[in-house]
């Protein structure tokens, strides 16, 4: 689910991973490992990197939106 939604907001910003590496200040082999789905269980401290780098208020944001 990270990876999905992680390449959601890479093209809605039009973001490489090199850029989403810069930006978040997360190691681009990191990035490419959360981007392709080898990395399903990231730390605490890569995800809250990626949330403050994307203006993303809290973790909840790199998940999947639900339908209700």
């Amino acid at each position: 689910m990270i990876a999905l939604r992680l390449r959601q907001l890479k093209m809605e910003r039009g973001l490489t991973n090199s850029e989403l590496a810069e930006l978040t200040c997360t190691p681009l082999s990191t990035i490419v490992r959360l981007v392709s789905g080898q990395t399903t269980n990231p730390t605490w401290d890569v995800m809250l990197s990626i949330a403050e780098g994307l203006d993303a208020v809290s973790y909840t944001h790199l998940t999947l939106p639900t339908n209700r």
